[in-house]
């Protein structure tokens, strides 16, 4: 799995996507209603090409309708008091949200986190082999069960500015890793998580929403190795 070796290369905490840790809630219940892409995660993934992107990863098109975990407001909420208290650093994890495909579970298919970042891992080159990086945001890269993006943010809610922007970093992971072409997946993965980042930026009142847009245009990058 691609994300036990990203622990040392970009120093990402790992959390377990189960509900069972008591921040997705799970879904149980048999009267779970499932609903489509668009209205699942506060309607993060409303878009055409997001909902597209979720039914590559998931192999489904209907959902667990209780998916929020913090949610898009306590996960702002979180973001600009971690930099209210330290600045630019590392903050808590937010669980935006967990996404069941296969009905009512008390394990996430999918699950989107967010925080505020330090930023120290931006310029390194370094990644696992199963991972492509693209030219979005600060740094972005993905495989076929794991996603990164890092943004900038200069806001006037975190008082952040455009000469020292925050640093917004969002994961995805998958808990099962899907079958399929691993470059189709890590786009997918990608778009899905750009959507969501999208909508925290937007959110978080990031100026230029942090440069990202709600459709992304993904072009692979070739990072060259760091000098030794």
């Amino acid at each position: 799995m691609t994300s036990a070796i990203l622990v040392g290369v970009l120093g990402l905490s790992l959390t377990s996507c189960s509900g069972k840790d008591g921040d997705g809630g799970g879904a149980e219940g048999s009267d779970q209603a499932m609903v489509g892409a668009g209205e699942i995660c506060e309607g993060t993934f409303a878009s055409p090409g997001a909902r597209e992107a979720l039914a590559k990863v998931t192999k489904a098109d209907r959902f667990a309708q209780n998916s929020v975990g913090d949610g898009l407001d306590k996960t702002v909420s979180n973001i600009v008091s971690d930099y209210e208290l330290s600045g630019p650093s590392k903050g808590k994890d937010s669980s935006l949200c967990h996404i069941y495909a296969g009905g009512p579970s008390d394990l996430d298919d999918m699950s989107l986190r967010f925080a505020l970042d330090d930023g120290e891992s931006l310029d390194s080159t370094d990644q696992a082999p199963q991972l492509t990086s693209y030219s979005l945001g600060r740094r972005a890269l993905a495989g076929n069960d794991y996603a990164a993006l890092y943004f900038p943010c200069a806001s006037s809610k975190m008082g952040s500015t455009s000469d020292d922007p925050a640093v917004v970093s969002g994961v995805l992971r998958v808990r099962l890793e899907p079958r399929g072409d691993v470059g189709e997946l890590s786009k997918a993965n990608m778009t899905v998580l750009n959507a969501a980042a999208f909508a925290v930026a937007k959110r978080l009142g990031c100026a230029g929403n942090g440069g990202l847009t709600e459709t992304p245009v993904l072009k692979p990058v070739v990072l060259k190795p760091t000098p030794t």
